[in-house]
Parts: C-alpha cells; structure tokens; sequence
C-alpha cells in the first residue's frame, strides 16, 4: 500500500470517528432537552394538581408540628412548594421499574370499586358515603380519583384506583408518563360494598423517581432524622370531611420475587384470624430498619407504601402505616418521634 493511500485511508477513518463523535454528541443534546422538556412539564402539571390540593394539608401538618407557632392565616401561602425538578430517569429504566412494579399480590378476584356517580354531595344510599366538594375540580379531570395523600415534606399527590397496569406509564390527566401516578393496588376494596367490609390494609404503589416526582422522595424515610420529623402520613378518601393521620411503625427493602433473598409477602390486605395478624406484623417490625414507640393492633386500619428499590432483586422500599389509636393525638405521636432509633 503506498504512503498515499495510507494517509487517505487514515483521513477517512478520522472524518467518519469525527462524524460519529458529532452524531453522539448531538443525540445526547437532544435526549438532554427532552429529559429537561420532561421534567418541567411533570413541574407544570404537579403545580397544577397543587392548586386543587383539596387537603392544603401541608399547612395542617406545619400547625400540627410545630403548634408554638402562631397559627396560618392565609392556607394558600402555606401549601407545599413544587419539587424541583432533578435528573429524571431514563426511558429505559423507568421502562424497567414499570414493568416490575407491581408483583407478588393477591391473585383472587375482588370487586373494582370506583366513585362511580359523577360528584354531586349526595348521600350514597347503599353505604351512606357523601362526595366532598372540594375534590370535584379534581374529579373533573380524572374520575378514577378515590383520595388524595401527604407523605413527608414534598410529597403531597391525588391518588388513583384503576388496575396494576395504567398509571405505572400514565399520568393523572391520562397521558402517556413513564413517571406514572400514585395509585391503589386493584385487589383492595377501599370502602365497604354491601356485605363486603373495606380492607384493612391499602396498598400504595409509585415509582422511585430521580426528579422526586411519586414517590421519588420516599427514600428520605432511610434517615431517622427525617422519620422522626415526618413520621405522621395523611390520606383522605374523597368520601372524608378530613385527612386521617397514619404514623408509619416499620420499614425497610424487601424482595417481590419469591425464593430470592430478602423477598416478603406484602399482600396482606386482610388477615384470616389474629394468629396471622400477629405473624405478619410481629415479621414487619422485625425487619424494620428502625426501632419504633409505635405499636400495631389488632383492628387498626392500615396503609402500605411502595416504591421501587435496587437493595434486592425485583426490590422495595416499604413504609408500613396504621391510623391512630383513639387515645392518641397528632401531637402525642409527634410528642414521642424522638424516640425513633435505626436498628
């Protein structure tokens, strides 16, 4: 080969390297913008939904925690503030987390309950259950909305009750989001049909987000600094005059596939006899990552969180919630966070 061809064969390689170079370059400047395009559009619609929190219940739970203060006057300066907006995952592991996200629950078939009468405030005459008005703009957009939650400082989102597969990659307005939307596992019955009584434990599902969007936050929960200040959990049904206190009593990562290591059975949304009762949550505090002054019994109406996690194979974080006793007050549970240890 001459000196010639050499040097052009070497000028070619070059030019096609510099072309390919530009091309990465230009497709990840794109995907950038996307991502960015992505991530303020999820800011855009949180603020929106934000506007309807028929809850304003950030500005309820900063009174509730620091009552010293003077109260509030004005609700709608003391809604929560947006989560900034992060780095959002990518499609192709969001794709993943949507399709693992829900597993290992109830297989038996249940009745989908949904607020099936458009929102009037009248009384339901089968189990007496009144729509709140505040929760009718809400309605509006989407009538799969069954309540709306506040976990933590940011945290504060409508909740939707479908199936396990539509809001894994849609949003609340019903478009296509690899985000997803808060929702409730499809096997609960939230409120009692007839002779059928609402289950005991709820199970919440959203995927673990980097911009913080669903449950992109519920990681804070890993620092005890952060479950001693924000260990109280509302959820209000759109049946509800009131957001209900929860306080979390356990947490930690699991696996959802059975035979791995880590793996636990989270699907218990009612319990047989008390002897399963005691079982499962005497195993929940168990491998809690934290020593709780909060116990469980018997009759307690609980809730169950969900999200995503890497510590295990199929993993999750999960937050494990039971409505206060009739002798406790948001105040007494605050009262006692400090006691709140790791393990």
């Amino acid at each position: 080969m001459s000196k010639n061809t050499r040097k052009d064969k070497i000028v070619l390689i070059r030019r096609v390297a510099g072309i390919a170079l530009l091309l990465v370059l230009v497709i990840g400047v794109a995907l950038r913008v996307n991502q960015i395009r992505i991530s303020n559009d999820r800011v855009a619609k949180y603020e929106q939904l934000q506007s309807l929190n028929p809850n304003k219940a950030s500005a309820r739970a900063e009174a509730e925690t620091e009552p010293t203060e003077a109260p509030v006057e004005d609700e709608a300066t003391a809604e929560t503030d947006p989560t900034e907006a992060a780095e959002p995952e990518t499609t192709e592991e969001a794709d993943e987390k949507a399709s693992a996200c829900v597993q290992a629950f109830p297989a038996q078939p249940v009745t989908i309950l949904t607020a099936a009468a458009a929102p009037n405030n009248e009384t339901n005459s089968s189990d007496e259950r009144v729509f709140q008005d505040d929760f009718e703009e809400l309605y509006k957009i989407n009538p799969d909305l069954v309540g709306w939650i506040d976990v933590g400082n940011y945290m504060s989102m409508p909740v939707v009750y479908k199936d396990n597969s539509f809001y894994l990659d849609h949003d609340y307005y019903g478009n296509p989001d690899n985000a997803g939307t808060l929702f409730i596992n499809e096997a609960n019955t939230i409120w009692p049909d007839g002779d059928t009584p609402a289950d005991q434990n709820l199970l919440f599902h959203g995927h673990n987000m980097r911009d913080g969007s669903i449950f992109g936050d519920l990681d804070d929960y890993r620092n005890v600094d952060y479950m001693q200040k924000n260990v109280i959990v509302y959820f209000r049904t759109i049946y509800d005059y009131d957001p209900i206190p929860y306080v979390i009593f356990a947490a930690f990562d699991m696996s959802a596939t059975p035979g791995e290591a880590g793996y636990f059975d989270v699907g218990y949304i009612n319990f047989d006899d008390d002897a399963e009762f005691e079982e499962y949550t005497s195993s929940v505090i168990r491998r809690s990552f934290f020593n709780m002054p909060y116990g469980v019994a018997r009759n307690d109406r609980m809730l169950t969180l969900l999200t995503c996690s890497y510590s295990n194979e199929n993993g999750r974080y999960v937050l494990f919630c039971r409505a206060l006793h009739e002798d406790e007050t948001v105040e007494s549970i605050l009262a006692r966070a400090n006691e709140i240890t790791k393990k």
